[in-house]
C-alpha cells in the first residue's frame, strides 16, 4: 500500500464519523508527519543521572569508578558518557570538564599563577 493511500484510508471516517488515527492519539506525531511537519526530536536536557556522570566525568573519574560510586554497571555508565556527549555534541573529555566548569557543575580550583 502506498503512502497516499494509507493516509487516505486511515483519514476517511468509520461508521461513528470518528477518524481512524491510531498512531497520533496523544502525540499528534502522524499527524505531523502527514502534513510534512518536522517530527519534534528528543530534549537535549540532561537527566539528573547524566548530569551525575558529567561531573564525576570532569573530576577526573574513570568508568570504574564512576559505576563505584553511583552503583550502578560499567555498561550503564558508557551508555550515560555517550548520552551526554551526544546531547552536548562534545565528544572529548576535556570539552565535557569545560562544559561543566562553564555551567557551574564543578568549581575549579587552580592555583593562582604568580609571576
Amino acid at each position: 500500500m502506498r503512502h497516499g493511500r494509507l493516509i487516505g484510508v486511515l483519514s476517511k471516517p468509520d461508521a461513528s464519523g470518528q477518524t481512524l488515527r491510531p498512531w497520533s492519539e496523544g502525540r499528534g506525531t502522524f499527524d505531523s508527519f502527514s502534513r510534512g511537519a518536522p517530527v519534534k526530536k528528543k530534549t537535549n536536557t540532561l537527566t539528573s543521572r547524566e548530569a551525575e556522570v558529567l561531573q564525576l566525568i570532569a573530576e577526573g573519574y574513570a568508568n570504574k569508578q564512576i559505576a563505584a560510586e553511583l552503583s550502578i554497571s560499567i555498561k550503564t555508565v558508557e551508555k550515560h558518557r555517550q548520552q551526554v556527549m551526544n546531547k552536548l555534541n562534545i565528544h572529548d573529555v576535556a570539552g565535557l570538564t569545560r562544559h561543566a566548569i562553564s555551567k557551574g557543575i564543578i568549581e575549579t580550583n587552580a592555583p593562582v599563577n604568580s609571576l
